[in-house]
């Protein structure tokens, strides 16, 4: 019940009264008893319905058509004792008022005390003080109900502030020490790479010199301090890696997969072309990654926008390499972010352009066939 719309339950439960009441009145009446007409009695009836239906959204005009169904109960009173539906209703009227009213206090007193004027002038102030006990207990009630729902949501919203202040600090502690162990094992592995810089620049002399036990040394330093500067290395890759990401085990892709990358594209709708100018430098692993990178990035972004063609062009110069996607996204598509692109590249000291292309969009950018110490 909760699942469903407010709304629809209340119209739903409103109909179900109008039922049951005027089945009440029509099928379920004694034929023997001298009440007023019927008529009277479904018009009460449906009254209270209309009210129950906008008990959420409007209580206090379900309040004023409670008041002119005790008005009609005036001139028909025998449908106060015998038509149940009509009684159930009217409580559960006056307990919605208190559930859902808002402001309460103020308007309730003003329109209890104005319904209840009118009926004393009416059916005189014992039957007024009565049936007003009858009324009121139910509005006490819907109040008290919602005093405490209103607690609750308000000390379920505390522990969730709460408990995301703890997740919150949680996570800046972890992220804090996560830090300080990078820098600390950044700082190890540098070590260790300067110590076998500083043991290879050793070997050469030391077999010049014919100390062949002083090179073999060297050498098993060399070995034991990679081993290490490794194992730290893959531990630092381990901290700055985020919670739940496992480590990449296939081997990184290279210009040379470039075939797979277009085929791959292809699968998605985006015809890709690739254009070679130049010889092949010998390029570092790193660089050819961050072409490789951006070429992919590129195209999943031109597929993104829409477009249906792209080209990569690859012009292997003598000092750098110039990588460039265009496509023909149309002119309205929005562009791509780029961010992740242009810090890899910036790492190599590289650059990157975005903007029109020939045919719609481009993606150009430069990176060094050396990368400096």
């Amino acid at each position: 019940m909760r699942e469903l719309d407010p709304i629809v339950f209340d119209v739903a439960v409103a109909a179900l009264f109008a039922i049951v009441g005027v089945l009440d009145i029509l099928v379920l009446a004694d034929p023997t008893s001298p009440d007023p007409d019927p008529l009277l009695g479904i018009v009460l009836t449906l009254t209270l319905c209309a009210g129950l239906a906008f008990r959420r959204r409007a209580p206090w005009a379900m309040i004023v058509l409670v008041f002119g169904s005790l008005v009609l109960l005036e001139v028909g009173a025998r449908y106060l004792d015998g038509l149940s539906v009509a009684f159930v209703g009217m409580l559960w009227c006056f307990y919605s008022l208190g559930r859902w009213a808002e402001p309460l206090i103020p308007l309730a007193v003003a329109s209890i005390a104005g319904g209840f004027g009118a009926l004393i002038a009416s059916v005189g102030l014992t039957q007024t003080l009565a049936g007003g006990f009858l009324f009121v207990a139910p509005l006490g009630v819907g109040y008290a109900v919602r005093a405490r729902v209103d607690l609750n949501a308000r000390l379920r919203a505390a522990v969730a502030r709460i408990e995301q202040s703890r997740r919150t600090e949680a996570e800046n502690a972890v992220g804090e020490e996560r830090e300080r162990i990078a820098g600390e094992l950044q700082a190890v592995v540098a070590n260790g790479v300067s110590v076998v810089v500083a043991q290879a620049e050793a070997v050469p002399r030391l077999l010049g010199s014919g100390d062949a036990a002083a090179a073999s040394r060297s050498l098993a330093v060399i070995e034991e301090t990679g081993r290490d500067a490794l194992a730290e290395m893959r531990r630092l890759l381990g901290v700055l890696r985020r919670d739940g990401e496992s480590a990449e085990r296939r081997p990184l892709p290279s210009l040379g997969d470039l075939r797979q990358l277009v085929e791959r594209t292809a699968a998605s709708g985006l015809i890709a072309r690739v254009e070679v100018e130049g010889a092949r430098p010998e390029l570092s692993s790193g660089v050819e990654l961050a072409a490789y990178r951006l070429i992919e990035r590129g195209l999943e972004a031109a597929a993104e926008a829409g477009a249906t063609n792209a080209e990569v062009r690859l012009t292997y110069g003598e000092r750098d390499v110039g990588v460039e996607v265009t496509d023909d996204r149309p002119r309205e598509a929005p562009h791509s972010d780029y961010a992740a692109i242009r810090e890899r590249v910036r790492i190599y000291d590289g650059s990157v352009r975005v903007g029109s292309g020939g045919i719609g969009f481009a993606l150009r950018a430069r990176l060094p066939t050396e990368v400096g110490t």
